[in-house]
C-alpha cells in the first residue's frame, strides 16, 4: 500500500513536470517578453491539473493534494532564484491551486469503482 502511494505520488510529480516542460517550451517559442510569463502561468495550472489527477487516480484523492503542493515550493524556490513581475507570485498561487482542484475533479471522475479497488 505505501509503495502504491509512494509511486502514485512520484507518477502524478513526474506527469506534472511533464506537462509544464512541454508547455513552457512551446510558449517560448511562440512569446517573447514579459508574456513568456504569462505561458508559465498557465503550465503551472495545466501541470497541476494533470499531476493531481495521475496521482489521485494511482494513489488516492487524499493524496493527489502533494502535488500542488510540491509543486509550489518549487515554484517559491524558483521565485527566488530571479526577479520576476509582481502579480507572478499571485498568479503562481491561483493557478497551482486551480489547477489542483481540476485534477482532483479528474481524478474523482475517473476513479476507479469501489469493487474494482484491491
Amino acid at each position: 500500500m505505501l509503495l502504491k502511494w509512494v509511486l502514485g505520488i512520484l507518477a502524478g510529480f513526474l506527469a506534472a513536470g511533464l506537462v509544464i516542460a512541454v508547455t513552457e517550451a512551446v510558449g517560448h517559442a511562440l512569446v517573447q517578453g514579459e508574456a513568456v510569463f504569462g505561458i508559465a502561468i498557465i503550465a503551472y495550472g495545466l501541470g497541476a491539473a494533470v499531476g493531481t489527477a495521475v496521482a489521485g487516480r494511482l494513489a488516492g484523492r487524499r493524496s493527489s493534494t502533494l502535488v500542488p503542493i510540491l509543486l509550489g515550493a518549487l515554484a517559491t524556490i524558483n521565485l527566488w532564484s530571479f526577479a520576476h513581475p509582481w502579480w507572478f507570485a499571485i498568479a503562481c498561487v491561483g493557478a497551482l491551486a486551480l489547477g489542483g482542484l481540476v485534477g482532483d475533479a479528474l481524478s474523482r471522475q475517473f476513479a476507479p469503482a469501489r469493487n474494482e479497488e484491491a
